[in-house]
């Protein structure tokens, strides 16, 4: 749903993919496409952070994971 890219290097820092609760229960087509995407991402090595919209602490993830690379850097 979101790509957060790195504006010199044009690099793509991480994917951020909300999840339906309802429409990606495992047996489901949507799961199906949502494992096809993880290996996508997973293959051109893109840290892909999946939030389920009955979840929280979203905002700390990405922190996390932000500065993670900050510190990479």
């Amino acid at each position: 749903d979101f790509l957060i890219y790195h504006t010199i290097s044009k690099k793509t820092v991480l994917a951020i993919e909300v999840d339906g609760f309802n429409f990606h229960r495992a047996g489901t087509d949507q799961f199906q496409r949502d494992r096809m995407k993880d290996h996508i991402m997973e293959l051109y090595q893109i840290p892909l952070l999946r939030c389920p919209t009955n979840g929280s602490g979203e905002l700390e993830q990405i922190e996390r994971v932000l500065c993670g690379y900050a510190a990479d850097r």
